[in-house]
């Protein structure tokens, strides 16, 4: 009986040796783990305080040019790139009136990139001089830009008042054309393309001038759709058998009927 009490205690002391190794050794491994870990932390961070910006890279700009974005965002090249303000950038780029959203990131290990989204003028007006809107009514400043502002103008609105740049201009006969040009684009971006000026008409009858041959198009004021559509499907057959440079004005104030007004001619 003796031998066998004798082995079994043996037997555990060995198991319980081998547990304890096996724990020492589990505290070594994560004892070197902490270590490298620790290691890694701060040589990652004098990684990262050790770069320098050498690009930036600047997606969304269709209007602004290059070089006024880059005087906006103001970041010398070999700026420490962990360092740059990308608030302070931020805000920079969305005080100037064309640009309405910004999104910046560092691109590690050397860039930033930054998206901007721009607002898109839709017409001209003459307000002391030539300025823009866009589709919000936000009043935009003439430009260079690198694309040609080939717009129709907005005319005809006796009590426009002067507002401040970057400001939404509220004015229900602005609104109104702006309506007008919109849906021209629905219809068809060539009928966009096709009008040269929006007039108001002091509150009258709207009237639509094309570009070239230059014809006044009497809108009225209501059902906007209607009659651009029916102007647009028109006008594709129209001038395939007549000729549009005798054409005075289109009238498309009738329901069932669009009345063409010939030059000289007093009978229509």
């Amino acid at each position: 009986m003796k031998k066998v009490i004798t082995i079994r205690f043996k037997v555990l002391e060995n198991l319980n040796k081998k547990k304890l190794n096996l724990k020492r050794a589990g505290l070594y491994l994560m004892a070197m783990l902490i270590v490298i870990f620790f290691t890694l932390v701060v040589f990652a961070g004098k990684w990262k305080t050790s770069l320098h910006v050498e690009y930036l890279e600047i997606d969304g700009a269709r209007i602004l040019p290059h070089h006024l974005l880059l005087s906006a965002v103001n970041v010398p090249m070999q700026s420490l790139l962990d360092t740059v303000d990308l608030y302070i950038i931020k805000n920079r780029l969305l005080q100037h009136p064309y640009i309405s959203a910004v999104n910046i990131n560092r691109c590690y290990p050397d860039g930033l990139r930054i998206e901007i989204t721009e607002r898109e003028p839709i017409a001209s007006i003459l307000n002391d001089h030539l300025l823009y809107v866009d589709t919000a009514g936000t009043l935009l400043p003439a430009i260079e830009s690198e694309i040609p502002m080939d717009l129709p103008i907005i005319t005809g609105i006796s009590d426009l008042k002067p507002e401040e740049i970057g400001t939404k201009l509220k004015n229900k006969e602005i609104e109104t054309a702006i309506k007008i040009l919109q849906t021209s684009i629905k219809v068809d971006t060539s009928l966009f393309h096709f009008i040269s000026e929006v007039n108001m008409n002091s509150g009258q009858d709207i009237i639509i001038t094309t570009t070239e041959p230059a014809v006044s198009i009497i809108l009225g004021r209501d059902d906007y759709p209607v009659k651009l559509l029916k102007f647009q499907s028109f006008w594709t057959n129209f001038v395939k058998t007549n000729d549009v440079n005798k054409v005075q004005h289109i009238d498309l104030r009738f329901t069932d009927q669009v009345v063409v007004k010939w030059i000289n001619d007093k009978n229509n």
